[in-house]
């Protein structure tokens, strides 16, 4: 990269007097947290007069400060305490290149507010494009692309791979028990179906992943991790961790598996409110079919944030907290009953 001295110069070629205000406006907007030499580098990029040399770097021994524009992965290994000013935040993370190597990267920004929701833990995975180097720090800012890694990050049955993956999923089967005898040892198998809103699959739970399913049963909630996904089936082995209904953990299913005996949580559109008997319904759509959905005191309690007014009748307090909501996606969980109805106890607009 050029000097300063030369970008300087350059820059007061194509710029004149107003290099001075122009380099105070960059110097403002990173608030004071970026020297002179930095904001020289900024402008000159801005405005086209220095050409960025691009590096895609495997170790952080390839680090030298006339890059100014980085690509890396590498492991979080540690995070400090976010530092905030009146017009930026920025998020320093200590780096591990797995060979060894460590560098700090400063997060800026909308950066580092995507990484403090996700949130950015130790071992977590941090893939950084355009990036630039100073001070012996990498930094991503708003001509960066950062991407967060979780590491133990679960996916969607439609997305999972043949090998281990983590995933959360709703058990929407009874679970089948076996004993078998092999090598003159008694072993259990059972088998299932699990399901999310992407996709369904056979579950097929072996030895000590039976026991851990003792108390599991259709309509539970299953987070595992290092299952084994193998010829469309879902494995779980002895080094499989699984949790049942775990606090926090939701999953949705597919529309096709909402079914007489079917208890979850599904989402859909809102196509219709009514009253029927003296009770509140609502009609959803959840592609490919229309679900008939009898609303509850509980379950309209849980959109309202709390008790309903006695001096209304349930059916027009639910119409008139639902029909602002006309067409819009809801999540509800639920029975359907035999009469092929869902009987609602929470709903809430989703996500």
């Amino acid at each position: 990269m050029k000097s300063a001295e030369a970008v300087e110069g350059k820059l007061r070629a194509m710029l004149g007097d107003a290099l001075d205000d122009e380099l105070k406006r960059v110097l403002s907007d990173y608030a004071g947290m970026i020297d002179r030499r930095a904001a020289l580098y900024i402008l000159a990029l801005e405005k086209g007069a220095v050409q960025q040399p691009r590096k895609e770097i495997s170790q952080f021994s390839e680090l030298s400060d006339d890059l100014s524009s980085v690509t890396f992965a590498a492991q979080a290994a540690r995070l400090f305490v976010p530092h905030e000013t009146r017009t930026h935040k920025t998020l320093r993370i200590q780096l591990t290149d797995g060979a060894g190597g460590t560098a700090m990267l400063v997060l800026w920004d909308s950066h580092a507010e995507a990484a403090l929701a996700a949130p950015v833990e130790p071992g977590d995975t941090i893939v950084v494009q355009n990036a630039y180097y100073r001070n012996g720090e990498l930094h991503a800012g708003q001509y960066s692309a950062v991407r967060i890694e979780k590491r133990n990050r679960l996916v969607e049955l439609s997305r999972a791979t043949d090998g281990r993956c983590n995933v959360a999923v709703r058990l929407t089967s009874p679970l089948s028990v076996r004993t078998y005898v092999r090598e003159g040892s008694e072993r259990q198998m059972a088998t299932g179906w699990v399901a999310d809103h992407s996709g369904r699959v056979r579950l097929v739970a072996w030895n000590n992943a039976v026991q851990a399913l003792a108390n599991a049963g259709q309509g539970d909630v299953l987070r595992v991790w290092d299952a084994l996904l193998k010829n469309g089936e879902l494995h779980l082995n002895d080094y499989t961790r699984i949790e049942v209904n775990p606090e926090g953990c939701t999953v949705l299913s597919r529309a096709e598996d909402v079914v007489p005996g079917f208890k979850g949580m599904f989402s859909g559109a809102l196509i219709s409110v009514g009253e029927q008997a003296g009770q509140a319904y609502a009609v959803i759509r959840a592609p490919p079919r229309d679900i008939k959905v009898q609303l509850t005191q509980e379950s309209l309690a849980s959109l309202l944030g709390g008790k309903l007014s006695p001096d209304i009748s349930f059916p027009v307090a639910a119409a008139l907290a639902l029909r602002p909501l006309m067409g819009r996606q809801l999540t509800l969980a639920g029975l359907m009953n035999e009469n092929g109805i869902f009987v609602c106890s929470a709903v809430r607009p989703a996500n």
